[in-house]
Order: structure tokens, then sequence, then C-alpha cells
């Protein structure tokens, strides 16, 4: 957050700098791109704590300074992108232009109640100025939900930004984007957050405590008690009102007395822890006792005030808080988990029975001692720079890694180290609590070999799956081809002849029914669906005769069974031959179409 080694002051000097250049560069016509050089000075930008921003008319970053790193981005992150990536997701709605504005279409809010903007476009007395912000994390899925609850998840910020103008060519001033300056008032956040959360506690504590304030005027008459001192010494404010205050003690005359008075009067602070007091019933029990004196605008005293506690109470209170240690300090010996506390260098200055148990040693042997050296050497400067690099905006890191266990075998923990502060700030030690999760590391690496052997499978299945598929296909194929063939076998040899031997007067010679039998076995034969073949454009008569011929049949007999004549044969014959491409007069015919059936 800036350089540490420049003092407050300058730092305050150099934030008016930086506002000054911003709101003379609204008046000037300087050209957008000089900007940066302009109000963003590189030496100026090393010593400002603040984020500086600008954003083009669409709310995209056009420039971040190196203080951007407070959020954990760099900012190469986020240039180009909308400036809602960086808020809180329940604040984005109540700072952007686009999703504010429309609230206000048609009221008039005056400059006291106008929204406050992250992509202002207003300048001067009118801008944005204070504008609580939460922003979150680049890193804020990797907090665990202790850190949520803590306020780590995200950070506060408060805005201030101003539209950015040029002059334009006819004279007139166009918006070109806004710029901005964001202030981190996360430990400020943090700070109130926890007296907060402290007030809340110490007034239950105070609640529980029998406390009694009394307080009077300048000459000592009581003019207020609270509850607990009406508890404690059994009288009411009507009884008491206007008495002197030692009537809470149970010899008004004794040492004490002239004490406190003489004290106070001088205008300083009396203060017993044992001083003996009496209640309205004459019962007597010592008190712890403070009395202060008020001071007007004067500096004048004006009145006294008194705190009494029963020291009864409030050695309960000594004895409930020393249990509470000792429960705190059981549960820590008997949680089943690692917890131990070390120096920045690493030596043990605490370490807990499982974790003297785990590593099979004695704590006082511990103690002291380096736990770097229970990792692997090749491990220790990377978890060195884990712990060592925490600071207040980051207390906290999670990692796992590599242990030498009790006996020599390498194991896995994971650990989640706590940076303590002393109350100026410096690293005092580190808490860390761990476990052991080797098991869960080795079930993690069996599941995924198996997953590797899966997909190896997977793939084998796959491919097997497509040479069935393709193999299905060719039988499929040739299951098609084989019908095909068959039909057309079927079609083209025998219907000719059986629709013959239906004619009337015809006889059944054996000459036909060999043809048949022949037919009938060569069914499955590759003649029908070659001779049938687009490429030889054969016609249904001439396919008839080439089948007969292939039969061993003779001109004068095709002619007989077709019932033609026998030079009609041979002009046929003539044809059939061109379409067959027989040139070769030597070629029998009857051979070349047996041959077709091979």
């Amino acid at each position: 957050m800036g350089d540490t080694n420049k003092s407050k002051k300058h730092l305050v000097e150099d934030i008016k700098e930086l506002r000054t250049r911003i709101q003379e560069l609204e008046k000037s016509d300087i050209k957008d791109e000089e900007v940066d050089n302009v109000i963003m000075p590189q030496d100026l930008l090393q010593t400002i704590p603040d984020i500086v921003y600008k954003v083009d008319t669409k709310g995209r970053f056009t420039y971040l300074n190196e203080a951007i790193s407070i959020l954990g981005y760099e900012p190469a992150d986020l240039l180009g992108k909308k400036f809602d990536i960086i808020i809180h997701p329940d604040d984005i709605k109540k700072v952007s232009r686009e999703l504010v504005l429309p609230k206000y279409k048609g009221k008039t809010t005056g400059e006291k109640n106008a929204p406050k903007l992250f992509d202002e476009r207003r300048t001067g007395r009118r801008r944005t100025r204070n504008l609580e912000i939460r922003f979150i994390h680049k890193t804020a899925r990797e907090f665990t939900e202790d850190d949520i609850l803590t306020g780590m998840l995200f950070s506060y910020g408060e805005l201030s930004s101003s539209g950015h103008y040029r002059a334009s060519g006819s004279g007139a001033k166009k918006y070109v984007g806004s710029i901005g300056v964001i202030h981190d008032i996360t430990p400020w956040k943090h700070t109130e957050i926890e007296l907060r959360q402290s007030e809340r506690k110490y007034r239950r504590l105070l609640e529980s405590i029998s406390d009694g304030i009394v307080q009077t005027d300048s000459d000592y008459n009581i003019i207020y008690i609270n509850k607990a001192t009406e508890d404690l010494f059994k009288w009411s404010l009507d009884e008491i009102k206007g008495k002197k205050p030692d009537v809470f003690f149970a010899d008004p005359a004794n040492e004490h007395f002239k004490e406190i008075y003489g004290t106070v009067s001088s205008g300083k602070v009396y203060y017993n822890d044992a001083i003996r007091s009496k209640d309205k019933n004459g019962r007597s029990f010592l008190c712890q006792l403070k009395v202060s004196p008020l001071f007007n605008d004067n500096d004048n005293i004006a009145g006294y005030v008194g705190i009494q506690r029963d020291i009864t109470s409030f050695r309960k209170a000594e004895e409930h808080l020393e249990e509470s240690e000792t429960r705190y300090k059981a549960l820590v010996e008997d949680m089943p988990a690692l917890i131990c506390r070390f120096k920045k260098d690493s030596t043990l200055t605490f370490a807990n029975s499982p974790y003297c148990d785990y590593f099979g040693r004695k704590a006082e042997d511990l103690i002291g001692k380096k736990w770097l050296q229970l990792v692997p050497e090749k491990e220790r400067e990377k978890l060195k720079n884990h712990f060592q690099q925490l600071t207040k905006e980051h207390p906290m890191v999670t990692y796992e890694h590599k242990v030498i266990g009790a006996e020599g075998s390498i194991m896995w923990h994971r650990w989640t180290d706590r940076v303590l502060f002393d109350e100026k700030g410096r690293v005092r030690e580190y808490q860390s609590i761990g476990f052991d999760i080797t098991e869960r590391r080795k079930s993690e690496e069996t599941l995924r070999e198996s997953e590797e052997s899966l997909h190896e499978k997977n793939i084998q299945l796959y491919e097997k799956n497509i040479a069935i598929r393709e193999m299905m296909n060719q039988v499929k194929l040739e299951k098609e081809r084989t019908e095909q063939k068959i039909m057309d076998n079927v079609d083209q040899l025998l219907l000719p002849f059986l629709t013959r031997l239906q004619q009337p007067g015809t006889s059944i010679k054996k000459k036909h029914i060999q043809i048949i039998e022949n037919n009938l076995k060569k069914l499955l034969s590759s003649f029908g669906g070659k001779i049938t073949s687009k490429k030889y454009k054969l016609t249904k008569r001439e396919l008839e005769i080439c089948n007969l011929i292939k039969n061993g049949l003779t001109s004068k007999e095709i002619a007989r069974m077709l019932y033609i004549s026998e030079r009609t044969v041979e002009n046929h014959r003539t044809t059939i031959r061109k379409k067959l491409e027989i040139n070769n007069k030597q070629i029998n015919m009857q051979t070349f179409l047996h041959g077709l059936s091979s």
C-alpha cells in the first residue's frame, strides 16, 4: 500500500497533489491519450496507497495503478473489463450508473440526495465523494467460510469519482469516461466491526458482573445510581438521592474515605482494589472502587462518578476464566488435530500432544526446533514462503505438503497457518492446525489411475464398436447384393420359361425341364447379375436367348421353343455379340456366356 518509508504527511501531500491534477484535468482540453501522464506520473503513483482508475464511456477500465494489488489483481488483469468485476454483487446496483439512474427518472434530488456513482459523469461539486463500497478480492473463491465470516472475502473502499471530458472539434466538451480514487478503508472497517463485536462481548460481560455506578455533583451529593448499584447495596435512587457516598462504606470516618475526597477533588482518579463496603441492611463486603472527576467545558470539576465492583463476583469471574483456560487447553490437547505455534524461522514454541505423538517425540524435544526439518528438503523453501508472506490484509493460508513421519515414511498433511501480530503490528508468531490426509491423497491417486484406465478402455470399446459397425454395414450390403442377384436370376432366367410352360397346348419336354433345373442350380451364380447389367443394355428377348444359348440349345431349338423363326434367332445372336463386344467370330458364344457365371 505505497512506499512505507514516506511519512504520513508526505502521503497526504501526494494525495492532495493528485486531486489537484484531476481538477485541473477536468477544466483542460488535454487529449485523452495524455491523461495518464498528466494526472498519474509514475513517481507519484509509487507513493500513493490509493487505487487510481479510469473507465471509458462503457465502464471498462482503461487505466489502473499498481495499488489495485490490494485486491489481488495486476492492472493488466482488469484493463478492458467492466468495473463491476471488482465490486461486491450487493453494491453494484447501488453504484452503477445504468442500474441507479432509472430509479431517479423524473425525480429532483438536489445536490445532497443525488446518487453516488462509480462511473460518474458529473464534475466539480456535483461529483461523487466518500462513496463507501465493498470490493471483491481476486482470490475470493480460495477463502474458507471462516474468512468470509471475518470479512476477508472482500475489502472496503471509499470512492471519489468524476466525469472526464475533452474538447471536441466544435469546442463543446465530450464525455470520454470517468476517473476516480479508491481509498482502502478495510482496516478501519475491520476495526469498526471488531469494536462492535468487542462492545457486545463486554456489554454482556458487564451485565453478568455486579458493577455499581454512582454519580454525584461537585459537592459529592448523589444524583444517580444504576440498577446494579441498587441490587448491590439495596438502596433505591429515591432513597439515596442527595446523600453522600459515605453511606456505601462500612466506616465513613476511615482513612480511605478521606483519601478518596482528597484525590478526586484535586482532579485525579482514585482507585482501590479492596475497600470495605456495606449495603442498606448492614451486610459488609469488599469492593473494588474507582472514582473519577467529571469536567465541564471550562475544565472545572462538575461532579464525580464512581464504579464499585463486588470482589466476590470478580473473583468468581477469575475462577471461571481459569476454568475456561483449562478447558481451552484440554480442548487443544484432546482435539484430533496437530496444533502448533512457531516463529518466522519455523522454530516451534508450542506443540500439542497429538502433534508430539504423530512425530514420535516429546514436547521438550520439539520446542525450540524448526518444524521445517520434519518435511523433505526439496519442499522447505516453498513452505517457508507460504507463511512468511502472510500480512494483516492476508493473515491466513492453507496448503498441502509432504512430511517425514515418525518411522521415516513420507506422509501428506493439510495445514492452515495464521499470522499473529504484536501491539506494534510486528509478526509475533504463527499458529497452525494440520491434519493427516495421506489416505485421502492415496484414494485420489487410485481414483485418478482408475479414471485413466476406464478412459483407455472406453477408447478401445469405441474403436471396436466402429469396427463392428463397419463389418455389419458390409454384411448388410452383401446381403442386399445377394438378394438382388437372386431376384435378377429368377426374373430374367426362370420366369420366361415358366410363363411358356403355362401356355395352353404346351407340352413339357425334357429339354425344358433340364433348362429349369440348370437355372435353379445357378440361381446364386453371378450370371444373372452380370448378363442383366445396365452395361450391356440387352432386351428381355435377348436375355432370354442368351440363357438358352448358355444352356446348349441350338438356334433351331431356340426358334421352336420361342415360336420364332430361325433367322430371327440368328439376327438376335448377331445383335447380342455386338452388345457383349464379342468381335472375334472364333469365340464360342456358349463358352463366353458360361464365363460370365464364374
